[in-house]
């Protein structure tokens, strides 16, 4: 799934932003993974992990 493209220009930085919302029953460690795909032969895909500890009130 592509939630949304953008493409960069060598040399140039971006922000990745997110949003996680977890339900009754649903707390604690979470651990979740965004591949970030590039036309970079030497490294193709990044993966960026978002570790999070969930606590509903």
């Amino acid at each position: 799934m592509v939630i949304r493209e953008v493409t960069l220009q060598p040399g140039f930085s971006g922000t990745v932003t997110t949003s996680v919302m977890m339900h009754k029953g649903m707390e604690g460690p979470h651990l979740f993974e965004a591949v970030i795909k590039s036309n970079d032969p030497r490294q193709p895909e990044t993966r960026l992990r978002i570790k999070g500890n969930f606590i509903v009130p």
